[in-house]
């Protein structure tokens, strides 16, 4: 009766450029006697505009039409109003973005416009993302533990083995290295592996180092300075680039720059007043009351906006300075929604200063086209700040979807990026399943199938082959592609198991590494095909190639129908039109 969504009645689809002509197409039936329809917009938290849009008969429809140029950067949010003579109502989103009829307007639509396309070096998005947590990846050579630091000595032990108190477990340390990744690269180009993330290396009491002691500093239980140019080196020999992890939101208190613990030679913020670090910080009640992230007293909190630290990460020879010129392919933030968009804007202006086409990630869990933080709607995509976040509610979508067998919610998040990121982001996209703050996606599996561990490796292959086959750059928490399991953090961040090996699960991540080759998912177009009955279907075309993958979520056989005989990606065969797709599996099919 009603027929609008933006994915299919909006041309071009998804955000816009400034000045760029969006058509909006709505139909209607007849039967609704509809005598008018008004197109409502406004900027971000200004008053609303309308237009009336134009209409045609097309006999047992009425189509709307309306064209619309968006002058300036920004979030726009619109709606339809619609009249039967002089009776008027709404026409508003549903969470599966079609229109549905109401007499009090609650959800609106969003069309984000932006400057310019944000380009990351092309070796980025065709291949696989490694997250390694350095500490626990692989140890080589002689390490030497740092004061207040333990170096254990049984590498792949239990997290929790000499204490439960987190406090002690952040200062145990199980020795990774710079150079022990550096001796598994090949490792690592086995799996189609084009960018390498590293957890925080610069300077730290513990062993995660996201409470940073000196930024300018690799930790030296990591390696030197030389280890890492010698990392970046090999790696891009290997065709694979290196992006940090920047911990710019706060600092450790046993830091450089506050000195707690009076470690440091300098004088930090928690001594004196005087420290030139001292307004970096927030101290309600000096020196033992101050702002803290999420209240943790060993993470002191970087003031919101200041220009001083800004400066320093962010100038000519500054932090960001320092290790772009080293030749990484750039930063994923942490925390990125808790710095203030001036600051933000700063640190993006400095990594492009020294490499146009870097590739600035940041953190952030929710929807990023329209997140609001501190009281401050958060401008991510318009050109100039990031070119990626990572993925966390294609995470939770994948999740439900392959534990409940409900194809809604990740059809509904797909349409969600389709329509609220820019192609360019799509692409870009750091798509997990896990991370070093989230439980092992086995282990979730595992828990979600009552510890059936057949089953669980079905769910993990189809989650997997999605995660590798939507938009965006598939990212794998080291060790998932061997069968790490770990509830949450820390016994998410277990030592990977060089010595016990899990062949038939790394070939399955080569198997889909070497599927990414495939030109189509560099850039290409993601349409959905089929959503209902667990079995969940989408294709990926660029030119005349094209990937479909169909996944069965159920205990039943499948029937799905194709358009034309294809080849089936794992067996190399022809296909015929129907095909029948087992309980819990999956198939892939190329045009060629």
């Amino acid at each position: 009766m009603y027929c609008f969504n933006p994915v299919y009645n909006k041309s071009p689809k998804g955000p816009s450029k400034v000045n760029e002509e969006v058509i909006y197409n709505l139909k209607i039936a007849k039967g609704i006697n509809s005598t008018s329809a008004v197109f409502n917009y406004c900027y971000d938290f200004e008053n609303d505009k309308k237009i009336i849009m134009q209409q045609k008969d097309l006999g047992e429809e009425i189509e709307y039409t309306v064209k619309v140029k968006f002058d300036k950067p920004g979030l726009y949010w619109y709606y339809f109003e619609v009249y039967q003579g002089e009776h008027k109502f709404y026409l508003q989103k549903t969470n599966s973005f079609n229109v549905e009829p109401t007499g009090q307007l609650s959800s609106k639509y969003q069309q984000l416009v932006y400057e310019k396309d944000m380009k990351v070096d092309p070796s980025y998005k065709g291949g696989v993302m490694y997250h390694v947590f350095v500490d626990r990846f692989r140890k080589e050579g002689k390490v030497k533990p740092r004061f207040d630091l333990v170096l254990r000595d049984d590498w792949g032990g239990e997290i929790t083995k000499n204490s439960t108190d987190f406090l002690k477990i952040n200062k145990e340390c199980f020795g990774g290295n710079l150079k022990g990744i550096e001796k598994k690269l090949d490792y690592l180009k086995s799996l189609n592996i084009s960018t390498i993330y590293l957890s925080p290396i610069f300077e730290a009491s513990s062993y995660h180092k996201y409470n940073t002691a000196d930024y300018s500093k690799i930790d030296s239980m990591f390696g030197s300075e030389k280890d890492f140019v010698s990392l970046i080196k090999k790696a891009k020999q290997k065709g694979m680039q290196i992006i940090l992890d920047g911990v710019f939101n706060h600092t450790g208190s046993d830091s450089v720059y506050f000195n707690k613990n009076n470690n440091y030679k300098e004088v930090g913020a928690y001594q004196d007043k005087k420290s030139k670090y001292f307004n970096w910080f927030d101290f309600q009640e000096f020196p033992n009351k101050y702002s803290s992230w999420w209240g943790i007293e060993s993470l002191p909190q970087i003031k919101k906006g200041n220009e001083s630290f800004a400066n320093f990460i962010s100038n000519k020879g500054g932090i960001i300075d320092k290790y772009m010129k080293m030749g990484i392919l750039g930063f994923r933030l942490d925390v990125v929604d808790e710095l203030l968009q001036n600051t933000l804007n700063k640190i993006c202006a400095s990594v492009r200063r020294v490499k146009k086409d870097a590739l600035i990630l940041g953190e952030v869990w929710e929807d990023a086209s329209n997140k609001i933080a501190y009281d401050e709607r958060k401008k991510y995509f318009l050109g100039n700040e990031l070119n990626s976040v990572m993925n966390y509610p294609i995470k939770d979508a994948i999740i439900n979807y392959v534990c409940t067998n409900n194809c809604e919610s990740l059809k509904n998040c797909l349409y969600m990026i389709l329509d609220h990121y820019p192609k360019e982001v799509q692409n870009n996209l750091m798509n997990i399943l896990g991370t070093h703050d989230t439980s092992r996606i086995l282990s979730v599996l595992l828990s979600k199938t009552n510890g059936d561990e057949k089953l669980a490796n079905k769910l993990l292959k189809i989650a997997t082959l999605i995660q590798f086959t939507i938009m965006g750059v598939p990212c794998i928490f080291y060790g998932d592609e061997q069968g790490l399991k770990g509830e949450g953090a820390p016994f998410c961040r277990v030592c990977f198991p060089w010595n016990k090996q899990n062949k038939l699960l790394k070939n399955w991540y080569v198997l889909l590494g070497n599927l990414r080759k495939n030109q189509v998912f560099a850039n290409g177009e993601l349409n959905i095909l089929y959503a209902k009955n667990a079995v969940f279907g989408f294709e990926r075309l660029v030119g005349n190639k094209k990937v479909i993958v169909y996944t069965n979520c159920s205990e039943n056989k499948q029937k799905i129908n194709l358009n034309n005989n294809y080849f089936n990606y794992l067996t190399k065969k022809k296909t015929n039109k129907n095909y029948i797709l087992q309980p819990y599996s999956f198939a892939i099919f190329t045009n060629n």
